[in-house]
């Protein structure tokens, strides 16, 4: 991965000036009190970079005097990214950038120059934190939360790598350039955390991109597909109910048609050319062989349709049986409601009650109980009984409704049968009514009306392959657009598993950094950890919660992260820049402690850069010699331009 360093800041504007001395160390220290522009110079590194800037807006209500009252005034860095070095200019009042590349290690010039937006108007629009992220080897991760997406841009990876200067450092995190619930939200903050710190991590999230653009595109033309589809069948539905065929269906009819209109054609031309009897009667032959199966056709539907109707009148017969059946029924159950009049025991005579003797009728007389026929049925059976003869007539009806369709099909078809035996009959009689010559010519119209309706088929044909080529061809898409999600969400199934062992490693590592850190700064810290899941330090198991861990919490959590990046191929750019840490509230003895730990990343043979501002002697007295700029108060960051004479 990419590592980034600022070799030289500066700033020029109609009254104001500032130009730093090259910065190209590994510690680079501001020195001074309060107000002589330490911030300042840490700002101007951050608008340089596309940052937004509170203080440098005109509406702001802590606007920075002297900056938003110049003019023609513009912010100039150059920086390493690996081993080329750029300069970017961003004027003020402009949301652009321009990048020049200066060749490797100083070593070239060229003169060209791009210029890139800060903001994305579109998809395609290719921003200055796409250039930048691309140059240190970092893909633009999307984020997508509740429905909508968000790029992550340079401007929220400085968020762990930009401590600015913050009264009350607890949130870890620098805030958001513009704060809001997706910026910043816990989603986004994990998704920083993660980009920074691992390679698999980050291929999970471009992989994650990936798959829901390619969700989108297949969506897309799924919807595309569907359509067509259905104005293809509108369209075969208007044409009289055509019903959908493939490509290679239609191309074989196709295929069909064009070797009987060439039979046809040359049927024509013999006729034209040689109008022999012979050939005329082998037409009315054939034509005759046609009438006789229509007529046996016809005749059948006749005997069909007759047999229907038979059989519907039957079932109307049984209809009024089973309506009689329901009515006399209807009135036993009504004329028991009202009189009683069912019971074993009652006279059927003079419906008194008879006291019955088990195994003698109500006459006296012995009878078998098995053989006993009842002339009578309790309340219930007869309500069963009227409930089965209402269910009969019901499937009586649905039957009868049932041959009344079949009936009409068979009419309809049978009309039709007797529209054409009235068409061939009419035909064969003028083939023998005509002479020899009338007759050819006659059957040559009869060819042209045969090639004309084969024409008319083909062209409808033609019509219908076209839009099924059209549907071949999305479908087509649809597919290759399905293979490309399928192969994503395989790809982000494999790297899901993947960046869980290697997310668990980097928890581990910072963890054991950061545990070293705090407890050599803190003497009432026993461990120190981060949250699994907002990576978040919690000290002493969250019981410590003094004012006075708060500084080197945020502080060593950065350092923390620079120093994994100096033992670990990951994407933090191996860059910290730490604005005044002491502001928050920490004795000198404890902020001396504290920057001392920043000696451990020396052991690690590989370059990195920290730009610190500390107040005057606010730092170890070893770290002197790395005063890059002495800061007073008759000596502030932007010095007043020398009027040209």
């Amino acid at each position: 991965m990419g590592a980034l360093k600022i070799l030289q800041v500066g700033y020029q504007g109609d009254r104001y000036e500032f130009e730093s001395p090259e910065l190209g160390q590994r510690l680079a220290i501001v020195e001074g009190p309060n107000g002589s522009g330490k911030s300042t110079f840490f700002n101007l590194i951050y608008f340089g970079l596309g940052g937004k800037v509170d203080e440098f807006e005109l509406r702001s209500d802590n606007r920075h005097a002297e900056i938003t009252g110049d003019t023609n005034n513009f912010v100039w860095l150059k920086i390493r990214i690996g081993l080329t070095e750029y300069s970017l200019i961003r004027k003020f009042g402009e949301n652009l950038i321009t990048v020049r590349a200066l060749g490797t290690l100083g070593e070239g010039f060229d003169q060209s120059a791009d210029t890139f937006p800060l903001f994305r108007r579109d998809a395609d629009t290719r921003i200055f934190s796409d250039w930048i992220l691309e140059k240190l080897g970092i893909p633009v991760v999307e984020i997508f939360q509740g429905g909508r997406n968000f790029k992550l841009n340079i401007s929220d990876l400085m968020r762990l790598i930009y401590h600015n200067q913050a009264p009350d450092p607890h949130g870890i995190y620098k805030p958001a350039d513009n704060s809001n619930f997706l910026s910043d939200s816990l989603e986004v903050r994990r998704a920083i955390f993660q980009v920074l710190v691992g390679k698999t991590l980050l291929a999970l999230y471009e992989a994650m991109g990936n798959l829901k653009r390619s969700e989108r595109e297949l969506d897309g033309a799924r919807a595309i597909l569907s359509e067509y589809q259905k104005i293809v069948a509108e369209v075969l539905r208007d044409r009289g109910g055509a019903t959908v065929q493939n490509v290679h269906f239609l191309g074989k009819r196709i295929e069909e048609i064009d070797s009987q209109l060439d039979k046809l054609v040359r049927a024509r031309s013999e006729r034209l050319s040689n109008p022999a009897p012979s050939q005329i009667m082998q037409s009315i032959d054939a034509e005759r062989r046609r009438l006789g199966e229509l007529v046996s056709s016809l005749r059948q539907r006749r005997e069909e349709a007759e047999v229907l109707v038979r059989d519907k009148g039957r079932l109307a017969n049984v209809v009024a049986s089973i309506r009689d059946d329901i009515d006399r029924v209807s009135k036993v159950i009504f004329t028991h409601e009202q009189l009683k009049l069912f019971s074993s025991d009652t006279c059927p005579y003079c419906l008194n009650a008879v006291s019955r003797i088990q195994g003698h009728c109500v006459c006296g007389n012995p009878v078998d109980e098995n053989d006993y026929q009842r002339f009578f049925y309790s309340p219930t059976e007869y309500v069963d009984i009227y409930r089965a003869k209402k269910k009969s007539l019901l499937t009586m009806l649905s039957t009868i409704d049932d041959m009344d369709d079949e009936i009409s099909d068979t009419m309809t078809h049978q009309a039709a049968l007797e529209e054409q035996v009235s068409q061939l009959t009419d035909r064969i009689e003028k083939s023998y009514a005509l002479p020899q010559g009338e007759a050819a010519d006659w059957q040559v119209e009869q060819i042209d009306e045969k090639i004309f309706e084969l024409k008319n088929e083909q062209n409808e044909l033609f019509q219908a392959l076209k839009m099924e080529e059209k549907v071949e061809g999305l479908q087509r898409t649809f597919d290759s657009k399905r293979e490309i999600w399928a192969a994503a969400d395989r790809l982000v199934t494999q790297l899901e598993l993947a960046s869980k062992t290697e997310l668990s490693g980097r928890i581990a590592g910072f963890n054991e950094i950061y545990n070293d850190f705090m407890t050599k700064v803190l003497a009432r810290c026993r461990s120190a950890r981060i949250d699994e899941d907002t990576y978040m330090p919690v000290i002493n198991n969250g019981e410590y919660r003094e004012a006075s861990a708060e500084v080197p919490k945020r502080f060593l959590y950065y350092l923390t992260l620079l120093l994994m990046s100096l033992k670990n191929d990951m994407p933090f750019p191996r860059m910290l820049l730490i604005d005044t840490p002491e502001t928050a509230g920490i004795d000198r003895d404890n902020l001396v402690l504290m920057l001392r730990q920043m000696k451990v990343l020396d052991e690690e043979n590989t370059d990195y850069q920290i730009l610190l501002s500390t107040g005057v002697d606010k730092f170890p007295p070893e770290y002197k010699e790395c005063v890059s700029i002495r800061l007073r108060d008759d000596a502030k960051l932007l010095r007043e331009r020398r009027q040209q004479l």
